[in-house]
Parts: structure tokens; C-alpha cells; sequence
């Protein structure tokens, strides 16, 4: 049980790691390498909510609440596993 918490909550910073790494176009080259295995991480989860959820228009832009739904989803699993 304790294993899985600490994986639960491993993976919601590298979901928090995605999001940041997000904002910054051109990481630097040494990140590369932890840029990659974030998307690696977080993106076969994402892609196929990405299908499922609408991002919603926010002004001139949209809105992905893909990444929100998943921080829910690892909170709502941590609840009842931890």
C-alpha cells in the first residue's frame, strides 16, 4: 500500500513537471533528457483524455482541462488508496 502511494504521488510531480516544462518553448539541451521522459510519462495518459475532453474556448485561446482532470483523478486515487 505504501508503494503505491509514493508512485501516486510520484507521478502526480511529474505531472506537475509536465505542466511547467510546458510553459517553456525551447528548453535548455540539458533538460532534454527529463523533458522527454516527462512527456513519456504523462502523455499516453493524456493523449487519449485529450480525445474525450473538449478543451474549452477561454477569449481567443482554449483551454485543455485534460491535465486538471488527471490531477483529480491521482487525487481522488490517492484518497482512497492512501
Amino acid at each position: 500500500m505504501i508503494i503505491l502511494c509514493l508512485l501516486v504521488t510520484a507521478y502526480q510531480l511529474v505531472v506537475l513537471a509536465y505542466v511547467i516544462l510546458s510553459f517553456v518553448p525551447e528548453p535548455p539541451s540539458g533538460l532534454l533528457p527529463i523533458v522527454r521522459v516527462v512527456n513519456g510519462l504523462v502523455d499516453p495518459i493524456v493523449r487519449p483524455l485529450r480525445g474525450i475532453i473538449p478543451s474549452v474556448p477561454l477569449g481567443g485561446a482554449r483551454l485543455d482541462l485534460t491535465i486538471i482532470v488527471l490531477f483529480i483523478v491521482l487525487i481522488i486515487l490517492q484518497e482512497v488508496v492512501c
